[in-house]
């Protein structure tokens, strides 16, 4: 496989991976919420940010940014390093069951985690930029 300067056999595996795991959420729930859509594909892609970017977004993000849903939004806010760090964060924080149960058509923060999506965006960046 011709993988060019920008890109090794790993990289290009997991952008493949990536896209794949949009397809198969894209098929079970097309309103997922961008930010999991997002972090799950990344997530699973084992497509891990660099913390100095992730550190740096995350200082900066505010919640109505989070709850922004364009693609050119959750980009310039640094959504693509962030949003692998939420699946990891909700992992760890609630487990694996909770991160699935949230890509479930209707599901929202407060029905599966117990809390609104303000209050756990709180405490994903405060969990953040205390790593």
């Amino acid at each position: 496989m011709l993988t060019g300067p920008e890109h090794t056999y790993e990289s290009v595996v997991q952008a493949a991976v990536n896209e794949y795991v949009h397809v198969l959420t894209y098929r079970l729930n097309r309103k997922l919420d961008y930010w999991l859509l997002e972090g799950l594909a990344a997530y699973l892609a084992e497509q891990i940010p660099d913390d100095a970017v992730v550190r740096s977004a995350a200082e900066s993000i505010t919640y109505e940014q989070f709850s922004s849903t364009t693609a050119i939004q959750f980009a310039n806010v640094g959504g693509y390093a962030l949003a692998y760090t939420l699946i990891s964060y909700l992992k760890r924080t609630y487990g694996w069951d909770q991160v699935m149960a949230l890509a479930v058509p209707g599901a929202t923060y407060e029905t599966v985690l117990g809390l609104s999506k303000h209050k756990m965006f709180d405490a994903w960046r405060v969990h953040i930029l205390e790593e």
